[in-house]
């Protein structure tokens, strides 16, 4: 099962929210054949996707994140 949580700019996670990622953060990661480990070598080879932000950038786009957990069986 996957809760979808919508957080807007400024809004702070409610105690249920953080309480639930401590909870999550506690579980091991569990590697299968959809979501293999990586090796180091995999994981230098990751590349930014977009540009990181110029230092003096005056305008942010973002207004909303999408947070997703995965809840337990």
């Amino acid at each position: 099962m996957i809760a979808s949580y919508s957080i807007t700019k400024n809004q702070k996670p409610t105690p249920e929210q953080i309480a639930e990622i401590r909870e999550a953060a506690k579980r091991p990661i569990v590697f299968d054949e959809d979501c293999p480990e990586m090796t180091d070598e995999q994981l230098r080879q990751f590349k930014r996707v977009h540009p990181r932000p110029a230092e003096n950038a005056s305008v942010q786009t973002v207004s909303s994140v999408d947070l997703f957990l995965s809840k337990a069986p």
